[in-house]
């Protein structure tokens, strides 16, 4: 039997380095998933004008680009997808300086999961959780607008690393603390 995910409840990002300490981003609102693929190679030989043979590889997934949205300023979550830094007291976002590395991060989204059929919004079957060990996140855009929100949206590169591939999702029973 399959299950249906429904919205984005949870991000949670953690700086890579060290025993993870989570920022829990509670206001998502969209996270547009894109594959990054390597097309495989296609050889032909040709005889006779017409084509002899041809060998094709398969495409290679070489990541996940994350197009991601939230409806709040996070500083916290901000200064770890975005690679700069964030003064809790006097409340300022300050982004990395020219030429300073993005440190990384990793990434967990969860997806709310239904049961297959008609379904009542508190009848929760669980929650899919989608992992992404290793990314590299920027501020995409974000517009300030007379008698419009403020959403800023970032881009997140999820890509392989020697130790785990792009991206991951299990069911889990409850969302983390």
């Amino acid at each position: 039997m399959a299950d249906a995910l429904y919205g984005i409840k949870l991000v949670r990002v953690a700086a890579l380095g060290g025993s993870p300490s989570w920022e829990g981003i509670s206001t998502p609102q969209q996270a547009s998933l894109t594959y990054q693929l390597q097309a495989g190679q296609r050889v032909e030989i040709r005889g006779g004008d017409k084509l002899y043979s041809a060998v094709e590889d398969d495409d290679e997934l070489l990541g996940v680009d994350i197009a991601f949205t939230d409806a709040a300023m996070n500083g916290e979550a901000w200064a770890i997808i975005d690679g700069g830094s964030w003064d809790p007291t006097d409340k300022e976002y300050i982004p990395r300086a020219i030429g300073e590395e993005n440190p990384g991060f990793q990434c967990e989204i969860y997806q709310v999961r239904y049961s297959e059929g008609s379904q009542h919004q508190g009848s929760i079957a669980g929650y899919t959780k989608f992992v992404f060990p290793f990314c590299k996140g920027a501020v995409a855009s974000f517009a300030q607008q007379d008698r419009q929100f403020t959403t800023p949206q970032f881009t997140i590169k999820a890509r392989d690393t020697t130790a785990a591939r792009c991206y991951s999702w299990e069911n889990v029973a409850t969302l983390p603390v």
